[in-house]
């Protein structure tokens, strides 16, 4: 496996290999793409309930609550709580390329972890942790 670098990654936007929606030149770092949470997180709802997990666990309906945050609005996961956030683009990847969405440091350092299950494919939906006791602002 090897990693593509920032001319790579513009021959390959350019051949219409790598789609981004919307997309501005100056995402591309040195061997990356610089992705932003969308308006759009899915909370897990408190419940005293049990869940079961198994194969057939599909409660999505039942265990999240949908909000959308307006442009002008801000974010604010609990400490300790996860939530599901959709990116701004969308991401189209040729079959023979696959991603791998992380966290930037600097949130990191704040207590915010980014999480994905998978290696990324046509969209983006990730795990956004605070894992510290901060309140932090996402806009």
């Amino acid at each position: 496996m090897s990693i593509l670098t920032k001319d790579e990654i513009l021959k390959e936007i350019r051949a219409g290999n790598i789609v981004i929606a919307p997309f501005r030149s100056d995402q591309i770092g040195p061997a990356s793409i610089d992705l932003h949470l969308g308006s759009e997180f899915h909370m897990f709802r408190r419940t005293y309930q049990t869940v079961p997990v198994d194969e057939q666990a599909s409660r999505e309906k039942e265990v999240l609550e949908r909000k959308i945050v307006r442009e002008d609005d801000h974010f604010l996961p609990l400490p300790g709580e996860t939530v599901l956030a959709v990116t701004k683009e969308k991401v189209k990847l040729p079959s023979r390329l696959c991603g791998q969405l992380g966290s930037r440091g600097r949130f990191a350092r704040l207590g915010l972890s980014v999480h994905i299950a998978s290696l990324l494919g046509i969209s983006l939906l990730s795990h956004v942790l605070n894992l510290e006791d901060l309140r932090v602002r996402i806009s």
